[in-house]
């Protein structure tokens, strides 16, 4: 009986020495930030990815483009303060979603939001 008393204490020490124990998290950081990019009341530029049938892939307002380096471009100068919403169509196919995105991150804007459609 000593023994395995011996055993349960060494066992009781080794795990105690050996653990790891994590400070208590009282705070967690937010990933969202505070500060806005955009004016209060100030609408982002809504940038709507057409479907696969349309003639064009996106459309800024009445500007409808094909091309995602000349998306990239129109959004430096349109959406460079107030950030852009990206309106998916249900049709629209992934590759083009992918390229209004990309086109956004290329116009090094604060604040891109993915909205789906309607």
């Amino acid at each position: 009986m000593t023994s395995l008393i011996d055993v349960v204490f060494l066992l009781l020490i080794y795990f105690v020495v050996t653990a790891r124990f994590a400070a208590s998290e009282t705070e967690l950081a937010s990933g969202i930030q505070s500060g806005s990019a955009s004016e209060p009341g100030e609408p982002p530029v809504t940038l709507r990815v057409l479907s696969r049938d349309a003639d064009a892939r996106f459309q800024i307002g009445a500007r409808r483009l094909n091309n995602a380096s000349a998306l990239a471009d129109l959004l430096r100068r349109v959406a460079s303060d107030t950030g852009v919403a990206i309106e998916v169509a249900d049709e629209a196919r992934i590759a083009d979603a992918a390229a209004a995105l990309q086109a956004a991150n290329d116009a090094r804007l604060d604040s891109i939001t993915y909205v789906p459609a309607p």
